[in-house]
């Protein structure tokens, strides 16, 4: 679960700052990432809930 978790920390930080730096998207690149970090946060809580709530 670790390694799982790490791994997913790794990627979720790196599409976050890939975003945030985006020279494409001017200042909503920050916006973009923002709202990237709270949906990915959101979607991985529920899944480890789920997964907490199905061992119990």
């Amino acid at each position: 679960m670790q390694r799982e978790q790490r791994a997913w920390l790794k990627q979720h930080l790196r599409e976050a700052h890939r975003l945030a730096a985006d020279p494409n998207n001017g200042s909503a690149a920050f916006l973009d990432s923002q709202g990237f970090e709270l949906d990915d946060l959101s979607v991985r809580t529920t899944e480890l809930e789920k997964r907490v709530q199905k061992n119990g």
